[in-house]
């Protein structure tokens, strides 16, 4: 049964592309916002302002990282579509809404210091990943309909290897953040909010895996 069209109307591929970039542009600004340098006392730098200030910095390189692989991610997936429907953009909306999200979880992370605030961030970044994983789900499934070129629009061919590569790197937040919250429960909540900055090596690596694994298969071809 096919789904009712109306959000399809008003959205379309590219669309949903530029939309994106504004969400990525609007999460950067939110960051930056909350960045306010320590005041002078008696010529002196407040040694708490600036500790917050500190924070703060690491909370937006962090939370950058983050939403740029998120931003990344997305727009990669979008590489592979050739239409959409209602249910991608659904989708598409929550995980924007989600993102959003991210800068003031991260600023409530290194203002409060306590374990609710570091498994909250953690479980919306979670989730964010699962939205991501949730829709390229959906998309393979019904891949005839939305992933083929039918339209005249150019897209990517999706191979095998593609397909795992992609759901290693959707899988990749998600397991980071889990990680975070066992060290939290487990070790250290100090060492829990400055352990999801692997997520650049883990990129680094993961790519470069990949990248071995596919020159070893045209070697052997």
């Amino acid at each position: 049964m096919e789904v009712n069209q109306v959000l399809t109307r008003l959205l379309t591929v590219e669309r949903l592309r530029v939309f994106s970039d504004s969400v990525l542009l609007v999460a950067i600004t939110i960051l930056a916002y909350n960045l306010t340098p320590p005041s002078l006392i008696n010529g002196k730098l407040s040694g708490i302002e600036t500790q917050s200030f500190l924070d703060n910095v690491y909370g937006l390189i962090s939370s950058f990282f983050v939403i740029s692989f998120f931003w990344l991610l997305y727009t990669k997936i979008l590489d592979y579509v050739s239409e959409i429907d209602d249910i991608v953009v659904v989708i598409s909306l929550i995980f924007f809404i989600l993102v959003l999200l991210i800068p003031v979880f991260t600023l409530s992370q290194f203002q409060y210091k306590n374990l609710q605030s570091v498994l909250s961030l953690a479980m919306l970044q979670i989730v964010n990943g699962f939205s991501l994983l949730l829709l390229w789900t959906y998309l393979i499934k019904h891949r005839r309909k939305l992933m083929t070129a039918e339209t005249g629009r150019e897209v990517e061919v999706l191979s095998t290897d593609n397909n795992r590569y992609m759901y290693s790197r959707l899988a990749l937040i998600p397991c980071i953040y889990l990680i975070t919250i066992a060290i939290a429960l487990l070790v250290s909540i100090q060492i829990a909010s400055i352990f999801p900055v692997t997520i650049v090596p883990a990129v680094v690596l993961l790519a470069k895996a990949f990248g071995s694994k596919k020159k070893r298969k045209e070697n052997a071809n």
